[in-house]
């Protein structure tokens, strides 16, 4: 017994003897190579990027035991000089950055299967409060020439000092994302926080060149709390209450986006002087799916199979007191995706949940009318501005449902021609069931007619045109028909009505029903020519108006002759004319 009690003794004197020289070989380990690794740290960063960039830090603190490292206050600094000589031999890459990083952390490496198989393996990468400032050279991106840097592969970075990197798990805490463009105009900054930054598997040796996941790691994903910016002109705020990316899963998703006038309506053409259509929008989500991360990244394009839109809300405002401004081009909706610098396509836009409200304040009296598009849910098919996905499929499709001011049941689909000079297009819409009267809002201010009683069967529309004119055919079934002719009283500025234009009206020039009890049916069939500065919806709606009122008898031409007979009749209310 006495004799096991030394021989316990004896080995925990030697335990205690061997990991005292241990940690002695281990501290002598750190002290006598610190200097060169630090020094190789630095060296390896420039020789990796061709002198592009170099690295500075405070300390090193090194334990061979658990294989942990750590930095404080690194800074990785680009070679401006080394930059602009790229650039003149179109090899610079597109992004440039600058890194500044509190604390980097590096555990449970395996520095002796680094020395000996130069494989690095690095089980979690912490990096406290970096700020990340990212230059992004417009001039360069705009050249169309082939990019022959090799900064886009990373293997290129790495090979001269090892065979392989892999990285467990990189996470950046409370990260400063700060992006710069720089155009031939100006200096564009923009900060973003990141609340959660972090890469997954990354992976990068000679096989990975060629097969590899999305930025050679099988997961990189971020998310982006409480950010908000304003336009180019100081028009509107833009606000995200979230904003999240994967690119295991490919998708991009913004929450609670809010894009807000700075100016209040009647102000908001001030500083313009001519007519501006003012925009409100709240969106609760929008999720793009299966996005090409790589293709954005590293060439700019914007690729994406599907958006999503939910509960878009939207109030649209257009201020026609002020003049039209001669030199704006009225661009049709196929024109939209060119007015985006960089190429883009999305396969297929789906809007769900959602509701558009849209209203005129009329030059004449301050007579306002207001529409609006409810329970709007609907697809848009092949938004782009790329070439070659135009000469694939030419047309851009947009079928919608909706309940007109939220109860007439309304399909409405359109067909926009991209390349086509003439800007063709087609329109084909269905309303059900519904009752006129309930219009009047909008009937009164822009027809000076005030609907007494009408039940719509059923209307359908047939546009075909372009940016010339437009074919239509309406069909519009009802019956019941009663109206009340609507004229301004100068004396107040209101409508009035006008029971003399009413009578004539009701009976002897409009229809109070269609088809007839007679069985005749009214469906007309017309063309109309588009004005200068005319827009594409408000072409649309002309459309639709005019068809309407040549359905129940209430042409152009008879409304001129109705007013010319009036004035035969005595007692006619002043205002009438």
């Amino acid at each position: 017994m006495q004799f096991n009690k030394k021989i316990g003794r004896l080995l925990l004197q030697i335990l205690a003897v061997f990991f005292t020289v241990l940690l002695l070989f281990a501290f002598s380990l750190a002290w006598y190579w610190k200097p060169t690794i630090a020094q190789a740290i630095r060296k390896n960063i420039e020789l990796a990027t061709n002198n592009l960039y170099s690295v500075e830090f405070k300390d090193l603190h090194i334990n061979f035991l658990t294989g942990n490292f750590s930095v404080d206050s690194l800074r990785l600094k680009p070679n401006v000089l080394v930059y602009k000589k790229l650039n003149q031999t179109n090899q610079a890459p597109l992004y440039l950055f600058s890194i500044i990083i509190k604390k980097l952390e590096i555990k449970n490496t395996h520095p002796i299967q680094y020395y000996f198989n130069k494989k690095l393996y690095i089980n979690k990468l912490n990096l406290e409060k970096p700020i990340i400032t990212v230059y992004y050279n417009e001039l360069r991106a705009n050249r169309n020439k082939p990019t022959e840097n090799k900064y886009q592969n990373p293997y290129e970075l790495i090979k001269n000092t090892m065979i392989s990197l892999n990285v467990k798990d990189i996470i950046f805490k409370n990260t400063t994302l700060c992006i710069q463009i720089d155009s031939a105009t100006n200096k564009n900054r923009q900060f973003v926080f990141l609340s959660n930054f972090y890469v997954k598997n990354l992976m990068i040796d000679a096989a990975s060149q060629t097969n590899h996941h999305p930025f050679y790691a099988d997961d990189i994903g971020l998310s982006i709390r409480d950010f908000s910016f304003t336009n180019k002109d100081s028009s509107y705020n833009f606000k995200i209450e979230e904003c999240t990316a994967s690119s295991a899963s490919k998708s991009f998703s913004v929450y609670n986006l809010a894009i807000s006038p700075r100016f209040p309506e009647q102000n908001f053409c001030d500083k313009y002087g001519y007519q501006k259509t003012r925009y409100d929008f709240t969106f609760k989500s929008l999720i793009l799916k299966n996005f090409d991360f790589e293709g954005f990244i590293y060439h700019q394009v914007f690729r994406s199979e599907l958006l999503e839109i939910n509960k878009m809300k939207s109030n649209i405002n257009l201020n026609k007191k002020f003049k039209i401004n001669p030199f704006r081009e009225r661009k049709f909706p196929q024109q939209i995706p060119f007015d985006l610098t960089l190429p883009l396509t999305i396969n297929k836009i789906k809007v769900m949940n959602s509701e558009i409200n849209y209203s005129e304040l009329l030059q004449q009296n301050d007579l306002r009318w207001n529409i609006s598009f409810n329970k709007l849910e609907g697809e848009i098919d092949n938004f782009t501005n790329e070439k070659k996905e135009i000469n694939q499929n030419k047309l851009l499709k947009i079928d919608f449902d909706f309940l007109l001011n939220n109860e007439a049941k309304t399909n409405l689909s359109l067909g926009l021609f991209y390349a086509d000079h003439k800007r063709s297009f087609y329109c084909n819409g269905e309303m059900g069931a519904y009752n006129l009267a309930k219009l009047n809002a909008i009937l009164k201010p822009l027809t000076k007619i005030e609907i007494a009683n009408c039940k719509l069967k059923k209307l359908q529309i047939k546009l075909k045109g372009d940016e010339m004119g437009v074919n239509a055919n309406i069909s519009m079934k009802y019956k019941n028909l009663r109206v009340k002719v609507l004229a301004v009283d100068s004396r107040d500025n209101q409508l009035k009505h006008q029971k003399m234009y009413s009578f004539l009206a009701n009976v002897m020039v409009l229809s109070n029903d269609n088809p007839s009890v007679y069985g005749k049916f009214v469906q007309p069939q017309f063309y109309l020519a588009r004005k200068p500065q005319q827009g594409f919806f408000n072409l649309i709606w002309k459309s639709i108006l005019k068809g309407c009122k040549e359905s129940i008898g209430y042409s152009e031409k008879i409304e001129l002759e109705m007013k010319q007979k009036s004035k035969n009749y005595k007692g006619l209310p002043r205002g009438s004319q």
